[in-house]
């Protein structure tokens, strides 16, 4: 049910911003029985069939197939979908597994934002980050620095261990810096 898998997607998304180990052996990951409940409590949801009409879809292919992306794209504006969401957190709630309890803390809004991040072509290379440094290195050498820093909300000591960090910046600090007049 690509619904569920994409709110799935975002409790795992969730999880692992509250730096939840999914490997430690008291977590429960959820079973193919657990999974196979929540489908068959959303199949009978009667938000199933106007959600599938408003997207163009039968309501299989809701629960099973492979959705194209244009009709995923209609999601968004189904109020039919919304309800249908809802119908699915609540018929995840108490299964007591990790990915299903994620779940309840997915927004229908945050749900459809991965709709808008999936239909995005990929990028055609990867960011780099030795080109990204690289790129910061111009802004070190500027007189512009510190306003450049303060403005995108970054510090010194970042910009210099910037290549040993496990992350890249927040795509909005990255934003900040490509937008400021100063930097």
């Amino acid at each position: 049910m690509k619904l569920l898998g994409l709110a799935l997607l975002f409790g795992l998304a969730s999880t692992q911003q509250f730096m939840i180990d999914f490997n430690l052996p008291d977590v429960v990951h959820c079973s193919k029985t657990q999974y196979d409940e929540v489908k068959l409590t959303v199949s009978t949801s009667a938000n199933l069939a106007p959600c599938a009409e408003d997207i163009g879809v039968s309501p299989d292919v809701l629960l099973n197939g492979k959705i194209p992306n244009e009709a995923l794209a209609k999601v968004k504006g189904s109020d039919a979908c919304e309800h249908l969401y809802v119908d699915i957190q609540v018929a995840s709630a108490g299964k007591d597994c990790i990915e299903l309890d994620a779940f309840q803390n997915i927004t229908w809004t945050m749900a459809t934002a991965l709709v808008d991040m999936g239909a995005l072509p990929k990028a055609s290379t990867r960011c780099d980050k030795d080109e990204l440094s690289e790129l910061f290195m111009v802004v070190v050498y500027s007189p512009h620095l510190f306003s450049c820093l303060d403005d995108a909300s970054l510090n010194l000591h970042f910009l210099f261990s910037f290549r040993g960090l496990s992350d890249l910046p927040p795509v909005e600090q990255l934003e900040l810096v490509r937008s400021s007049s100063v930097c």
